[in-house]
């Protein structure tokens, strides 16, 4: 049903950003604006039924209030601040940036109006639970295989850091990677494994508890303590390597399940975890900037100045690390406005065979979306030349279109919908006392990658943080008792 309420803050805040987008950006299109008014309300109101509801894993509440900064607030820093990726603002001049833009506006709200349409009007009309054998814990197995798997993480780990003599020689070598991150080649399996132990580690202090028979309403004084151990280990254990994203996703990960499990947070503490989030992807961008140095380089003016960010941090988290759509307006650019070739979804199958070995696509003749956006972005003979290659986040968006042209709205609707639709049907399928329904807390992580990247990123940080988890929860758990 309706709020009146809630309906009624969404069209206040329609119209600040309308006036925010007419007075501040040199978008003049009518059909752009009427875009981001239908974006601003939907998105809105589904962001207010999240807070609202009091799930904090709710899966199209987290994607809504991604989106909302993606879509809405981002693309108003960055024309306001003129805050662009160095590339893209450097050959603004040389293409109709401002019609792809418009374009891009316009593509978006189609697909996103689409998406929660279907969420809306035809969802519940679609069968969502299917007969899935639940399974409980049990307590001995959990002992056992808790132990196994945290020595074998935990010892994975050590190894990574002696292959390079230490932590101070794996952050230098971080410090002076090169394409690709060459000097981690070939360590992938350990890396899987290794950086599983904090998630590994959480599961199990879960699952004890869920074993407890006289459990206890947790203190809200104990969750930035939980987070705070979490980030951590999460930095120990394949953090230094520079994916911010990744501790991120595990920390709300975690936040979810300290909700479901030990207890409900409330919305002061939610504002504080996300400050303390913001804060973080700026610092560590000093740390991205400045590697082995960090601690000669951390101050308050280095973060808030970092050169990373073009002394800009706060508009350089939210826009640079949180949206770049800067870089889908550029592909409908090349493909729509420069007709360059489209890739007839070779990315796709290349994403596919993301586990097949990369000599399998090489005798396919697949080639992969690094290859495939160096063409488009800079042309055959960087490609050739191993030189200035593209490893750009290119989005839902950007990588359908640069795919199947204008077809690739079509697309982009349909991949969304069938993302969420089976990531629901795993949620009702399975029992909230079920040991795997710890993993429904990935499933907003994953529909937001959906959009906000490429097929190739989803399908490999399924492969990288649900692995290990998904093997956890089936040996440390059996068939459910008919009795």
């Amino acid at each position: 049903m309706l709020s009146i309420s809630r309906f009624l803050i969404s069209i206040l805040v329609t119209a600040i950003l309308l006036l925010i987008y007419y007075n501040y950006t040199p978008l003049t299109n009518p059909i752009v604006f009427i875009s981001i008014a239908i974006l601003s309300l939907v998105l809105c109101y589904s962001i207010l039924n999240y807070f609202y509801s009091g799930e904090i894993s709710k899966i199209h509440g987290v994607f809504a209030i991604v989106l909302f900064n993606f879509c809405l607030v981002a693309p108003a820093l960055q024309f306001y601040y003129s805050y662009w990726y160095p590339y893209f603002y450097d050959s603004r001049e040389s293409y109709n940036w401002l019609a792809a833009t418009e374009t891009w506006f316009i593509f978006s709200t189609i697909i996103i109006l689409c998406f929660f349409g279907f969420k809306w009007l035809l969802v519940s009309k679609v069968k969502t639970k299917f007969n899935l054998i639940q399974r409980d814990i049990n307590r001995k197995k959990l002992i056992f295989y808790s132990s196994f798997f945290l020595l074998i993480s935990f010892f994975s780990q050590i190894f990574i850091y002696a292959k390079f003599g230490g932590v101070a020689g794996y952050i230098s070598a971080y410090t002076l990677r090169g394409d690709g991150d060459s000097e981690f080649s070939g360590l992938g399996k350990f890396m899987i494994i290794g950086e599983a132990f904090p998630v590994l580690l959480a599961m199990t202090f879960a699952f004890f508890y869920m074993l407890k028979e006289d459990r206890k309403d947790g203190k809200q004084s104990y969750i930035l303590l939980f987070l705070l151990s979490f980030l951590f280990l999460m930095l120990i254990f394949g953090g230094l390597k520079g994916s911010r994203s990744n501790t991120l996703l595990a920390l709300f990960w975690l936040l979810s399940v300290i909700n479901f499990y030990y207890k409900t947070i409330t919305l002061k503490t939610l504002g504080l975890v996300g400050g303390l989030f913001i804060i973080y992807m700026m610092i560590y961008g000093v740390y991205k900037s400045a590697g082995e140095q960090f601690f000669n380089e951390v101050s308050y003016t280095n973060i808030q100045e970092n050169s990373k960010y073009r002394g800009n941090a706060l508009t350089g988290v939210l826009s640079g690390d949180l949206s770049r759509y800067e870089v889908q307006t550029e592909v409908i650019n090349k493909v729509i406005f420069k007709n360059e070739n489209t890739w007839l979804g070779e990315s796709y199958l290349s994403a596919i065979l993301t586990p097949t070995p990369k000599s399998f696509q090489k005798d396919l003749g697949v080639d992969n979306k690094t290859d495939l956006s160096t063409v488009l972005f800079f042309g055959r003979s960087n490609l050739d030349t191993n030189n200035a290659k593209s490893t750009l986040i290119l989005g839902l968006v950007g990588e359908s279109i640069a795919n199947f042209h204008y077809v690739g709205v079509i697309f982009s609707i349909i991949y969304l919908i069938a993302v969420y639709l089976a990531l629901i049907i795993i949620k009702s399928s399975v029992s909230p006392l079920d040991p795997r329904y710890i993993l429904v807390f990935f499933f907003p992580i994953i529909l937001t990658n959906a959009f906000t990247g490429d097929m190739q990123n989803l399908i490999f940080y399924i492969i990288k943080n649900l692995t290990v988890p998904i093997i956890f929860c089936y040996l440390v758990s059996e068939k459910r008792s008919e009795s």
